[in-house]
């Protein structure tokens, strides 16, 4: 029985996620967490007119979400008026 490359990656990503929720995420390096965020949020961003929000409520704190969120806007360089436009404000 062949095991498909979708089925591979949905196996390594169940069982990094399982290490990660167990508190072994800083065992990964700052170049493999950045990677590994970067190719995440592509493959969101590829697919978010699906409406599935990024992740399940209540699994990230507030703190953590502007937290991220302002760093990745700063990252890009996007700018305030840039981000008041793609809400329409």
């Amino acid at each position: 029985m062949s095991t498909s490359r979708s089925d591979t990656i949905e196996e390594a990503g169940r069982r990094l996620l399982d290490l990660m929720e167990q508190g072994h995420g800083a065992a990964l390096s700052t170049n493999t967490r950045s990677r590994l965020f970067a190719a995440l949020t592509r493959a969101y961003a590829a697919d978010w007119h699906a409406g599935v929000p990024p992740f399940p409520p209540g699994t990230a704190t507030t703190d953590e979400v502007v937290v991220t969120a302002a760093e990745m806007l700063r990252a890009c360089d996007v700018t305030s008026f840039e981000l008041a436009a793609m809400f329409d404000v």
